[in-house]
């Protein structure tokens, strides 16, 4: 009888060291992956691209519903998520899409 108590103990004992590895596991947090949009990527993508024109000013063309509109003298441009935070010499501030920039140029587009 002893040796059965001692037998199960030892069964008991295995059983939650071999368990206890995935019980920890199961509490610790999963891993999180985050893919940046199509957009996001084309916001920081015209972001970094307004950082390496050097001459001025700088236009960005934008088309929204059918109508297309120019941005001139730009200043700054931040990427936020997937758009585009503008800011121009006026320092008025523009919230572009970054699907809808059409270009970003130091040329005066025809207007």
């Amino acid at each position: 009888m002893k040796n059965t108590r001692l037998f199960a103990l030892a069964i008991v004992a295995c059983l939650a060291t071999a368990l206890a590895p995935a019980a920890s596991k199961a509490q610790t947090g999963g891993n999180t992956i985050n893919v940046p949009s199509e957009a996001e990527q084309l916001a920081r993508g015209f972001a970094a691209a307004y950082d390496e024109i050097q001459r001025t000013p700088v236009f960005l063309v934008y088309e929204r519903a059918g109508r297309t509109a120019v941005v001139s003298s730009v200043r700054s441009i931040r990427a936020i998520g997937g758009v585009l935070v503008v800011v121009n010499d006026k320092r008025l501030t523009y919230i572009v899409n970054a699907r809808d920039v059409v270009c970003l140029t130091d040329d005066p587009p025809a207007q």
